[in-house]
């Protein structure tokens, strides 16, 4: 599901966020796992980002993600790719697309309008 949080407009902001069904992994994972923190088959995965930032209209090539560890560490993206140890995202590239993913934590997004940076911030027990 996509969205554009009301706090963000005018400003070309938006976010998105999965559900479990419609992809390809077997369970546990029930479906449509986007994790990449998870002992599904990497090749799952890739499948069900691509389903995924399809059906959002996205190219799934321009996304910058990394393996979260709970920690606080903060990634400045400024092209895609997979990282390792990052917990939060931020970027002043137009059209790069951030994310993080979660479990039972908490997604943040932050946009500076000033800056025009966005920032994906995966807000876990330890690093909030």
């Amino acid at each position: 599901m996509m969205h554009q949080p009301n706090i963000f407009t005018p400003h070309p902001v938006v976010a998105a966020e999965s559900q479990r069904s419609g992809g390809v992994s077997p369970a546990p994972y029930h479906s449509l796992n986007l994790g990449i923190n998870t002992e599904d088959a990497p090749e799952h995965i890739r499948q069900n980002r691509e389903r995924f930032f399809k059906a959002l209209g996205w190219p799934d090539g321009a996304f910058c993600y990394s393996y979260q560890v709970h920690g606080r560490e903060v990634l400045v993206a400024n092209a895609q790719g997979g990282h390792h140890g990052y917990d939060a995202i931020i970027t002043k590239e137009p059209g790069l697309l951030i994310g993080v993913t979660i479990a039972d934590c908490t997604p943040v997004l932050v946009f500076d309008p000033k800056q025009r940076a966005v920032a994906a911030i995966h807000a876990g027990w330890q690093g909030t």
